[in-house]
Protein backbone atom coordinates (compact mmCIF):
# COMPACT_ATOMS: atom_id res chain seq x y z
CA UNK A 1 0.00 0.00 0.00
CA UNK A 2 2.41 2.37 0.75
CA UNK A 3 5.31 1.93 -2.44
CA UNK A 4 2.02 2.94 -4.26
CA UNK A 5 1.30 5.83 -2.35
CA UNK A 6 4.93 6.56 -2.90
CA UNK A 7 4.90 6.51 -6.54
CA UNK A 8 1.53 8.33 -6.56
CA UNK A 9 4.08 11.37 -5.39
CA UNK A 10 4.98 10.17 -1.64
CA UNK A 11 2.60 12.75 -1.48
CA UNK A 12 -0.75 12.24 -0.76
CA UNK A 13 -0.62 15.36 0.82
CA UNK A 14 -2.17 16.03 4.21
CA UNK A 15 -2.67 19.15 6.19
CA UNK A 16 0.84 19.45 7.61
CA UNK A 17 1.13 21.54 10.10
CA UNK A 18 4.41 23.94 11.04
CA UNK A 19 5.83 25.58 14.67
CA UNK A 20 7.46 28.81 14.52
CA UNK A 21 11.05 27.57 15.92
CA UNK A 22 14.54 26.99 15.28
CA UNK A 23 14.30 23.08 14.49
CA UNK A 24 16.60 21.40 17.15
CA UNK A 25 18.61 18.55 16.15
CA UNK A 26 17.01 15.80 16.97
CA UNK A 27 13.67 17.38 15.54
CA UNK A 28 15.47 17.94 12.28
CA UNK A 29 16.26 14.21 12.28
CA UNK A 30 12.75 12.99 12.88
CA UNK A 31 11.92 15.69 9.93
CA UNK A 32 14.39 13.45 7.93
CA UNK A 33 12.94 10.28 8.35
CA UNK A 34 9.35 11.34 7.70
CA UNK A 35 10.59 13.24 4.40
CA UNK A 36 12.15 9.66 3.78
CA UNK A 37 9.56 7.99 4.24
CA UNK A 38 10.80 6.06 7.08
CA UNK A 39 7.50 6.71 9.45
CA UNK A 40 8.66 3.49 11.76
CA UNK A 41 12.03 5.44 12.23
CA UNK A 42 10.22 9.08 12.16
CA UNK A 43 7.67 7.85 14.96
CA UNK A 44 10.62 6.70 16.79
CA UNK A 45 12.12 9.79 17.11
CA UNK A 46 8.78 12.08 17.31
CA UNK A 47 7.72 10.12 20.61
CA UNK A 48 11.94 10.53 21.56
CA UNK A 49 10.67 14.36 21.22
CA UNK A 50 7.52 14.36 23.28
CA UNK A 51 9.17 12.27 26.40
CA UNK A 52 12.20 15.32 26.52
CA UNK A 53 8.77 17.97 26.25
CA UNK A 54 10.18 19.17 23.59
CA UNK A 55 7.86 20.46 20.46
CA UNK A 56 5.51 18.23 21.81
CA UNK A 57 2.09 19.68 19.63
CA UNK A 58 4.17 19.09 16.36
CA UNK A 59 5.48 15.52 17.13
CA UNK A 60 2.07 14.13 18.51
CA UNK A 61 0.43 15.40 14.72
CA UNK A 62 3.38 14.17 13.14
CA UNK A 63 2.75 10.59 14.86
CA UNK A 64 -0.31 10.76 13.64
CA UNK A 65 0.48 11.46 9.90
CA UNK A 66 3.46 8.85 10.21
CA UNK A 67 0.48 6.59 11.18
CA UNK A 68 -1.39 7.21 8.38
CA UNK A 69 1.00 6.94 5.76
CA UNK A 70 1.71 3.43 7.79
CA UNK A 71 -2.00 2.43 6.71
CA UNK A 72 -2.80 1.97 11.19
CA UNK A 73 -5.90 4.29 11.14
CA UNK A 74 -6.49 3.13 14.25
CA UNK A 75 -3.53 4.84 15.92
CA UNK A 76 -3.52 7.59 13.87
CA UNK A 77 -7.18 8.77 14.95
CA UNK A 78 -5.49 8.27 18.33
CA UNK A 79 -2.70 10.52 18.02
CA UNK A 80 -5.26 13.15 15.96
CA UNK A 81 -7.63 12.99 19.28
CA UNK A 82 -4.24 14.13 21.33
CA UNK A 83 -3.24 17.17 18.90
CA UNK A 84 -6.99 18.63 19.16
CA UNK A 85 -5.84 18.71 23.06
CA UNK A 86 -3.92 21.15 22.43
CA UNK A 87 -4.64 24.49 22.64
CA UNK A 88 -4.97 27.05 19.86
CA UNK A 89 -4.38 23.47 17.76
CA UNK A 90 -5.09 23.98 13.90
CA UNK A 91 -8.47 23.21 12.50
CA UNK A 92 -7.50 21.09 9.68
CA UNK A 93 -6.44 18.33 11.87
CA UNK A 94 -10.07 17.72 12.14
CA UNK A 95 -10.06 16.96 8.23
CA UNK A 96 -7.20 14.38 8.93
CA UNK A 97 -9.28 12.79 11.91
CA UNK A 98 -12.54 12.73 9.93
CA UNK A 99 -10.65 10.72 7.13
CA UNK A 100 -8.96 8.20 9.17
CA UNK A 101 -12.40 7.78 10.62
CA UNK A 102 -14.16 6.65 7.86
CA UNK A 103 -11.42 4.25 7.04
CA UNK A 104 -12.33 2.49 10.12
CA UNK A 105 -16.00 2.63 9.64
CA UNK A 106 -17.19 5.39 12.25
CA UNK A 107 -19.21 7.32 10.21
CA UNK A 108 -20.74 9.50 12.82
CA UNK A 109 -17.88 10.73 14.16
CA UNK A 110 -16.01 11.36 10.86
CA UNK A 111 -19.31 13.47 9.86
CA UNK A 112 -19.20 15.32 13.57
CA UNK A 113 -15.41 15.89 12.67
CA UNK A 114 -15.49 16.92 8.88
CA UNK A 115 -19.19 19.21 10.22
CA UNK A 116 -16.35 20.80 12.46
CA UNK A 117 -13.89 21.51 9.77
CA UNK A 118 -15.89 22.78 7.59
CA UNK A 119 -17.41 25.41 9.86
CA UNK A 120 -14.29 26.80 9.88
CA UNK A 121 -13.14 26.42 6.95
CA UNK A 122 -16.38 27.98 5.51
CA UNK A 123 -16.06 25.65 2.89
CA UNK A 124 -19.79 23.85 1.91
CA UNK A 125 -20.17 20.87 -0.90
CA UNK A 126 -23.70 19.94 -1.18
CA UNK A 127 -22.59 16.23 -0.26
CA UNK A 128 -22.06 17.03 3.18
CA UNK A 129 -25.53 18.54 3.58
CA UNK A 130 -26.91 15.66 5.77
CA UNK A 131 -25.59 12.68 7.96
CA UNK A 132 -22.43 10.65 6.59
CA UNK A 133 -24.33 7.10 8.17
CA UNK A 134 -27.53 8.21 5.73
CA UNK A 135 -25.07 9.28 2.57
CA UNK A 136 -23.55 5.82 2.88
CA UNK A 137 -26.38 4.12 3.24
CA UNK A 138 -27.38 6.01 -0.22
CA UNK A 139 -23.57 4.64 -1.59
CA UNK A 140 -24.57 1.34 -0.90
CA UNK A 141 -28.41 1.33 -2.51
CA UNK A 142 -26.66 0.69 -5.86
CA UNK A 143 -24.59 -2.16 -4.77
CA UNK A 144 -26.60 -4.76 -7.58
CA UNK A 145 -25.45 -2.43 -10.32
CA UNK A 146 -21.81 -4.23 -10.37
CA UNK A 147 -19.90 -7.32 -9.92
CA UNK A 148 -16.62 -7.68 -9.13
CA UNK A 149 -14.53 -10.53 -9.98
CA UNK A 150 -11.00 -11.47 -8.75
CA UNK A 151 -8.49 -12.24 -11.23
CA UNK A 152 -5.34 -13.96 -11.07
CA UNK A 153 -2.48 -12.05 -12.14
CA UNK A 154 -2.44 -10.67 -8.80
CA UNK A 155 0.87 -10.82 -6.52
CA UNK A 156 1.12 -10.54 -2.78
CA UNK A 157 2.96 -7.17 -4.15
CA UNK A 158 1.06 -4.06 -5.43
CA UNK A 159 -0.69 -3.95 -8.69
CA UNK A 160 -2.86 -1.25 -10.19
CA UNK A 161 -2.82 0.94 -12.94
CA UNK A 162 -5.06 -1.49 -15.18
CA UNK A 163 -5.41 -0.10 -19.12
CA UNK A 164 -6.10 -2.68 -22.05
CA UNK A 165 -3.68 -2.57 -25.54
CA UNK A 166 -3.64 -5.13 -28.09
CA UNK A 167 -5.98 -7.44 -26.29
CA UNK A 168 -4.22 -7.31 -23.15
CA UNK A 169 -4.16 -6.20 -19.73
CA UNK A 170 -0.60 -3.19 -19.46
CA UNK A 171 -0.63 -2.26 -15.68
CA UNK A 172 2.68 -1.46 -12.88
CA UNK A 173 3.72 -3.58 -10.53
CA UNK A 174 6.30 -3.98 -7.98
CA UNK A 175 6.66 -7.64 -8.21
CA UNK A 176 10.51 -9.14 -7.70
CA UNK A 177 11.77 -10.04 -11.12
CA UNK A 178 14.63 -11.80 -12.49
CA UNK A 179 17.48 -9.56 -13.01
CA UNK A 180 21.15 -9.78 -12.92
CA UNK A 181 20.94 -6.63 -10.38
CA UNK A 182 18.53 -5.93 -7.98
CA UNK A 183 17.11 -2.41 -7.98
CA UNK A 184 15.30 -1.87 -4.62
CA UNK A 185 13.29 1.39 -3.65
CA UNK A 186 15.23 2.24 -0.46
CA UNK A 187 11.96 3.71 0.83
CA UNK A 188 10.04 0.76 0.59
CA UNK A 189 13.25 -2.08 0.59
CA UNK A 190 10.82 -3.65 -2.47
CA UNK A 191 11.66 -3.23 -6.20
CA UNK A 192 10.69 -0.75 -8.17
CA UNK A 193 7.35 -0.42 -10.06
CA UNK A 194 7.43 -1.63 -13.46
CA UNK A 195 4.72 -2.05 -16.35
CA UNK A 196 3.53 -5.74 -16.84
CA UNK A 197 1.41 -7.55 -19.48
CA UNK A 198 -0.88 -10.07 -19.19
CA UNK A 199 -2.98 -11.48 -22.11
CA UNK A 200 -6.76 -11.32 -21.64
CA UNK A 201 -8.75 -14.36 -22.30
CA UNK A 202 -12.53 -13.31 -20.97
CA UNK A 203 -12.82 -10.11 -18.67
CA UNK A 204 -11.56 -12.16 -15.49
CA UNK A 205 -9.25 -15.23 -17.33
CA UNK A 206 -5.84 -13.27 -17.82
CA UNK A 207 -2.62 -15.21 -18.65
CA UNK A 208 0.06 -15.32 -16.54
CA UNK A 209 1.95 -11.89 -16.69
CA UNK A 210 5.01 -11.03 -18.35
CA UNK A 211 7.36 -8.08 -18.43
CA UNK A 212 5.66 -5.17 -20.60
CA UNK A 213 8.18 -3.19 -23.41
CA UNK A 214 11.29 -4.73 -21.66
CA UNK A 215 13.68 -2.12 -23.39
CA UNK A 216 11.08 0.98 -20.80
CA UNK A 217 12.21 -0.63 -17.89
CA UNK A 218 13.67 2.23 -15.58
CA UNK A 219 16.33 2.48 -12.78
CA UNK A 220 12.92 4.02 -11.08
CA UNK A 221 9.55 4.09 -11.14
CA UNK A 222 7.65 3.31 -14.34
CA UNK A 223 4.06 3.74 -14.76
CA UNK A 224 0.80 3.93 -15.13
CA UNK A 225 0.18 4.63 -18.64
CA UNK A 226 -2.25 5.66 -21.27
CA UNK A 227 -2.08 4.83 -24.79
CA UNK A 228 -3.86 6.90 -27.74
CA UNK A 229 -6.73 6.02 -29.99
CA UNK A 230 -4.24 4.27 -32.99
CA UNK A 231 -1.81 2.62 -30.04
CA UNK A 232 0.86 4.26 -31.11
CA UNK A 233 1.77 6.89 -28.71
CA UNK A 234 2.23 5.96 -24.98
CA UNK A 235 2.30 8.62 -21.89
CA UNK A 236 4.30 6.94 -19.48
CA UNK A 237 4.18 8.15 -15.69
CA UNK A 238 8.04 7.85 -14.65
CA UNK A 239 9.89 9.31 -11.46
CA UNK A 240 12.72 11.74 -12.31
CA UNK A 241 15.85 11.33 -11.62
CA UNK A 242 17.16 12.36 -7.61
CA UNK A 243 17.60 16.08 -7.11
CA UNK A 244 20.36 17.89 -5.09
CA UNK A 245 17.83 17.22 -2.14
CA UNK A 246 17.61 13.91 -2.59
CA UNK A 247 13.56 13.64 -3.74
CA UNK A 248 12.34 12.91 -6.57
CA UNK A 249 9.20 14.04 -8.80
CA UNK A 250 6.73 12.42 -11.16
CA UNK A 251 6.76 13.43 -14.73
CA UNK A 252 4.83 12.09 -17.53
CA UNK A 253 6.94 11.00 -20.97
CA UNK A 254 5.74 9.93 -24.18
CA UNK A 255 7.06 7.00 -26.34
CA UNK A 256 6.22 5.86 -30.21
CA UNK A 257 5.75 2.19 -31.60
CA UNK A 258 7.46 1.74 -34.41
CA UNK A 259 8.95 -0.99 -36.28
CA UNK A 260 7.49 -3.48 -33.68
CA UNK A 261 8.63 -1.88 -30.34
CA UNK A 262 8.47 0.95 -28.42
CA UNK A 263 10.89 3.91 -28.33
CA UNK A 264 13.51 3.36 -25.73
CA UNK A 265 14.25 6.94 -25.57
CA UNK A 266 11.08 8.47 -23.78
CA UNK A 267 10.27 12.09 -24.78
CA UNK A 268 9.15 14.08 -21.77
CA UNK A 269 5.94 16.06 -22.01
CA UNK A 270 6.10 19.95 -22.87
CA UNK A 271 5.50 21.06 -20.02
CA UNK A 272 7.51 23.27 -18.48
CA UNK A 273 7.92 23.04 -14.60
CA UNK A 274 10.23 22.40 -11.76
CA UNK A 275 9.48 20.81 -8.18
CA UNK A 276 6.26 19.24 -8.51
CA UNK A 277 4.67 16.14 -9.86
CA UNK A 278 2.61 15.78 -13.01
CA UNK A 279 1.45 11.88 -13.04
CA UNK A 280 -1.65 9.46 -14.06
CA UNK A 281 -2.23 10.55 -17.38
CA UNK A 282 -5.36 10.05 -19.84
CA UNK A 283 -5.21 11.30 -23.23
CA UNK A 284 -9.15 11.64 -24.77
CA UNK A 285 -10.08 9.53 -27.55
CA UNK A 286 -9.73 11.99 -30.02
CA UNK A 287 -6.54 13.21 -28.66
CA UNK A 288 -7.37 16.73 -28.02
CA UNK A 289 -7.63 16.82 -23.79
CA UNK A 290 -4.85 15.41 -21.85
CA UNK A 291 -6.11 15.06 -18.15
CA UNK A 292 -3.12 14.27 -15.10
CA UNK A 293 -2.71 14.57 -11.61
CA UNK A 294 -0.37 17.33 -10.39
CA UNK A 295 0.56 19.05 -6.60
CA UNK A 296 1.88 22.11 -8.79
CA UNK A 297 1.36 25.53 -6.94
CA UNK A 298 -2.35 27.06 -6.68
CA UNK A 299 -4.25 23.87 -6.77
CA UNK A 300 -6.73 23.27 -4.32
CA UNK A 301 -5.15 20.71 -2.28
CA UNK A 302 -2.33 17.63 -2.13
CA UNK A 303 -2.49 16.28 -5.76
CA UNK A 304 -5.65 18.13 -7.89
CA UNK A 305 -6.81 16.78 -11.65
CA UNK A 306 -5.32 19.37 -14.54
CA UNK A 307 -6.43 19.35 -18.33
CA UNK A 308 -4.33 20.72 -21.32
CA UNK A 309 -5.17 21.18 -24.74
CA UNK A 310 -3.31 18.83 -26.99
CA UNK A 311 -2.54 20.15 -30.85
CA UNK A 312 -0.52 18.16 -32.65
CA UNK A 313 1.89 17.25 -29.82
CA UNK A 314 2.20 21.05 -28.46
CA UNK A 315 -0.32 21.31 -24.81
CA UNK A 316 -1.47 24.51 -23.94
CA UNK A 317 -1.20 25.55 -20.29
CA UNK A 318 -2.65 23.07 -17.72
CA UNK A 319 -6.30 24.32 -16.52
CA UNK A 320 -6.96 23.26 -13.14
CA UNK A 321 -10.56 21.65 -13.45
CA UNK A 322 -11.91 23.39 -10.52
CA UNK A 323 -13.21 23.63 -6.74
CA UNK A 324 -15.99 21.18 -7.70
CA UNK A 325 -14.20 18.57 -8.62
CA UNK A 326 -11.13 19.25 -6.62
CA UNK A 327 -10.89 18.70 -2.96
CA UNK A 328 -8.75 20.03 -0.06
CA UNK A 329 -7.40 16.70 -0.16
CA UNK A 330 -6.30 14.32 -2.83
CA UNK A 331 -7.51 13.66 -6.62
CA UNK A 332 -5.60 11.06 -8.32
CA UNK A 333 -5.96 8.75 -11.27
CA UNK A 334 -7.96 10.79 -13.93
CA UNK A 335 -9.37 8.05 -16.87
CA UNK A 336 -11.42 10.31 -19.93
CA UNK A 337 -13.91 7.50 -21.01
CA UNK A 338 -14.60 7.96 -24.72
CA UNK A 339 -18.25 9.06 -24.06
CA UNK A 340 -16.79 11.97 -22.32
CA UNK A 341 -17.26 11.04 -18.36
CA UNK A 342 -14.40 11.57 -16.31
CA UNK A 343 -13.66 9.26 -13.60
CA UNK A 344 -11.26 9.69 -10.97
CA UNK A 345 -10.48 8.90 -7.36
CA UNK A 346 -10.47 11.09 -4.64
CA UNK A 347 -10.39 11.15 -0.41
CA UNK A 348 -11.29 14.48 0.16
CA UNK A 349 -14.72 14.12 -1.57
CA UNK A 350 -17.83 12.59 0.34
CA UNK A 351 -17.30 8.69 0.40
CA UNK A 352 -16.93 5.31 2.32
CA UNK A 353 -13.23 5.79 3.15
CA UNK A 354 -10.23 6.17 1.54
CA UNK A 355 -9.67 7.09 -1.96
CA UNK A 356 -13.19 6.48 -3.55
CA UNK A 357 -13.89 6.42 -7.10
CA UNK A 358 -15.71 9.37 -8.79
CA UNK A 359 -17.08 10.48 -12.16
CA UNK A 360 -18.52 14.16 -14.13
CA UNK A 361 -20.93 14.20 -16.63
CA UNK A 362 -19.43 16.17 -19.60
CA UNK A 363 -21.24 19.64 -19.48
CA UNK A 364 -21.64 22.39 -22.42
CA UNK A 365 -18.44 23.89 -21.09
CA UNK A 366 -17.12 21.86 -18.50
CA UNK A 367 -18.38 19.09 -15.94
CA UNK A 368 -21.14 18.14 -13.83
CA UNK A 369 -20.29 17.83 -9.78
CA UNK A 370 -19.00 14.46 -8.75
CA UNK A 371 -21.09 11.24 -8.24
CA UNK A 372 -19.74 8.33 -6.46
CA UNK A 373 -20.15 5.12 -7.94
CA UNK A 374 -21.25 3.28 -4.60
CA UNK A 375 -20.50 0.20 -3.43
CA UNK A 376 -19.15 -2.56 -4.20
CA UNK A 377 -16.80 -0.51 -6.64
CA UNK A 378 -15.60 1.30 -3.46
CA UNK A 379 -15.04 0.36 -0.13
CA UNK A 380 -13.97 1.68 3.28
CA UNK A 381 -10.24 1.15 2.07
CA UNK A 382 -8.40 2.49 -1.24
CA UNK A 383 -10.58 2.01 -4.72
CA UNK A 384 -8.29 3.80 -7.65
CA UNK A 385 -6.98 3.59 -11.18
CA UNK A 386 -10.23 2.54 -13.10
CA UNK A 387 -10.74 1.20 -16.49
CA UNK A 388 -13.67 1.06 -18.55
CA UNK A 389 -13.37 -1.36 -21.75
CA UNK A 390 -14.72 -0.36 -25.32
CA UNK A 391 -18.07 -2.01 -24.26
CA UNK A 392 -18.68 0.42 -21.89
CA UNK A 393 -19.98 -2.18 -19.47
CA UNK A 394 -16.49 -3.53 -17.98
CA UNK A 395 -13.49 -2.72 -16.79
CA UNK A 396 -10.87 -3.16 -14.03
CA UNK A 397 -9.88 -0.95 -11.10
CA UNK A 398 -8.09 -1.47 -8.47
CA UNK A 399 -7.85 -1.66 -4.53
CA UNK A 400 -6.60 -2.41 -1.24
CA UNK A 401 -10.09 -3.94 -0.25
CA UNK A 402 -9.86 -6.77 2.22
CA UNK A 403 -9.62 -10.16 1.17
CA UNK A 404 -7.32 -9.36 -1.79
CA UNK A 405 -4.09 -11.03 -2.36
CA UNK A 406 -1.38 -8.09 -1.76
CA UNK A 407 -1.19 -4.93 -0.68
CA UNK A 408 -3.27 -3.48 -3.77
CA UNK A 409 -4.71 -5.72 -6.41
CA UNK A 410 -6.55 -5.18 -9.91
CA UNK A 411 -10.54 -6.54 -10.06
CA UNK A 412 -12.58 -6.69 -13.00
CA UNK A 413 -16.01 -5.51 -13.17
CA UNK A 414 -19.02 -5.49 -14.67
CA UNK A 415 -21.53 -3.08 -15.19
CA UNK A 416 -24.97 -4.85 -14.66
CA UNK A 417 -27.60 -1.51 -14.35
CA UNK A 418 -25.58 1.82 -15.69
CA UNK A 419 -25.39 4.64 -12.86
CA UNK A 420 -26.89 7.39 -14.47
CA UNK A 421 -28.29 10.74 -14.12
CA UNK A 422 -31.18 13.70 -14.67
CA UNK A 423 -30.16 17.17 -14.58
CA UNK A 424 -33.46 18.57 -12.43
CA UNK A 425 -33.87 22.21 -13.28
CA UNK A 426 -36.77 24.14 -11.28
CA UNK A 427 -38.19 26.94 -10.87
CA UNK A 428 -40.58 27.66 -7.67
CA UNK A 429 -43.31 30.09 -8.09
CA UNK A 430 -46.15 31.92 -6.46
CA UNK A 431 -49.61 29.92 -8.31
CA UNK A 432 -51.51 33.36 -7.77
CA UNK A 433 -48.99 35.53 -9.54
CA UNK A 434 -46.91 33.39 -11.47
CA UNK A 435 -43.68 35.39 -10.03
CA UNK A 436 -40.84 33.37 -9.00
CA UNK A 437 -40.71 32.49 -5.23
CA UNK A 438 -37.20 32.65 -3.42
CA UNK A 439 -35.56 30.83 -0.45
CA UNK A 440 -38.33 27.86 -0.65
CA UNK A 441 -37.06 25.01 1.33
CA UNK A 442 -37.03 21.38 -0.82
CA UNK A 443 -36.67 18.45 0.24
CA UNK A 444 -35.73 15.19 -1.95
CA UNK A 445 -36.59 12.08 -0.30
CA UNK A 446 -36.14 8.28 -2.13
CA UNK A 447 -38.56 5.64 -1.79
CA UNK A 448 -37.31 4.49 1.79
CA UNK A 449 -38.05 8.18 2.88
CA UNK A 450 -34.11 8.57 3.10
CA UNK A 451 -33.36 12.39 2.52
CA UNK A 452 -31.25 12.42 -1.03
CA UNK A 453 -30.63 16.71 -0.90
CA UNK A 454 -32.09 19.90 0.33
CA UNK A 455 -32.37 22.95 -1.62
CA UNK A 456 -33.21 26.44 -1.40
CA UNK A 457 -34.41 28.57 -4.32
CA UNK A 458 -32.16 31.25 -6.05
CA UNK A 459 -33.27 35.25 -6.05
CA UNK A 460 -35.50 33.88 -9.53
CA UNK A 461 -36.72 31.04 -7.99
CA UNK A 462 -34.39 28.55 -9.86
CA UNK A 463 -32.96 25.38 -8.17
CA UNK A 464 -31.20 22.57 -10.36
CA UNK A 465 -30.29 18.77 -9.31
CA UNK A 466 -29.04 16.09 -10.51
CA UNK A 467 -31.27 12.42 -10.06
CA UNK A 468 -30.77 9.00 -11.26
CA UNK A 469 -32.52 8.16 -14.10
CA UNK A 470 -34.06 5.06 -12.65
CA UNK A 471 -35.59 6.09 -9.28
CA UNK A 472 -38.75 7.75 -8.10
CA UNK A 473 -38.27 10.45 -5.69
CA UNK A 474 -40.69 12.50 -3.62
CA UNK A 475 -40.32 15.94 -2.65
CA UNK A 476 -41.88 18.71 -0.52
CA UNK A 477 -41.43 22.64 -1.19
CA UNK A 478 -42.31 24.94 1.70
CA UNK A 479 -42.14 28.33 2.68
CA UNK A 480 -44.14 30.82 4.78
CA UNK A 481 -47.44 32.37 4.29
CA UNK A 482 -47.58 29.20 1.17
CA UNK A 483 -49.06 25.63 1.46
CA UNK A 484 -46.79 23.01 1.49
CA UNK A 485 -46.41 21.71 -1.67
CA UNK A 486 -45.99 17.39 -2.39
CA UNK A 487 -45.02 16.01 -4.95
CA UNK A 488 -43.26 13.31 -7.30
CA UNK A 489 -39.84 13.27 -9.73
CA UNK A 490 -40.45 9.55 -11.71
CA UNK A 491 -38.52 7.36 -13.34
CA UNK A 492 -40.76 7.67 -16.36
CA UNK A 493 -40.46 11.42 -16.49
CA UNK A 494 -36.43 11.24 -16.22
CA UNK A 495 -35.89 8.15 -18.56
CA UNK A 496 -33.80 9.07 -21.88
CA UNK A 497 -33.64 12.61 -20.68
CA UNK A 498 -30.30 14.16 -19.89
CA UNK A 499 -32.19 17.66 -18.70
CA UNK A 500 -35.59 17.44 -16.93
CA UNK A 501 -37.46 21.12 -16.94
CA UNK A 502 -40.19 21.50 -13.76
CA UNK A 503 -42.36 23.99 -12.15
CA UNK A 504 -43.47 23.93 -8.51
CA UNK A 505 -46.47 26.19 -7.94
CA UNK A 506 -47.12 27.02 -4.56
CA UNK A 507 -50.42 28.24 -2.98
CA UNK A 508 -50.75 31.10 -1.11
CA UNK A 509 -52.38 30.51 2.52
Amino acid sequence: MNNRYILLVAYFIFFTLGESFSQSKELKTADKYFNQFNYTKAVEKYLKLISENKSTYYATNKIAECYSHLQDPEKAIEWYLKAIKFPDFDYHIYYNLAQELKKVKDYEAAHDYMQKYLELSGIKPHEYDYPLNNYIRLLKEDSMRYEIYRIRINSKFSEFGPVTYDNKLIFCSNRPRRTLVSRDDVMTNQQFFSLYEAQIISLNELKDPKIFANNLKSKLNTGPVSFNRDQNLMYVTRNDAKNKKGSSNLDIYTSKFSKGKWSKNLERIPLQHSGYSIAHPSLSRDGKKLYFSSNMPGGYGGMDIYVCDNKNGFLSSPENLGPEINTPGNEVFPYIANDGRLYFSSDGLQGLGGLDIFFVLPTEDSFSYPFNMGYPVNTADDDFSFFLNEDKRTGYLASNREGGKGEDDIYAFRIIKQLDYCLLVGTVVDESTNKSVNNAQIVIKNKKGLVVYKLVSDPNGGFSIYLKKDRDYFFSCRKKLYKQLNGKFTEVQMMGKNILQIELSLQPK
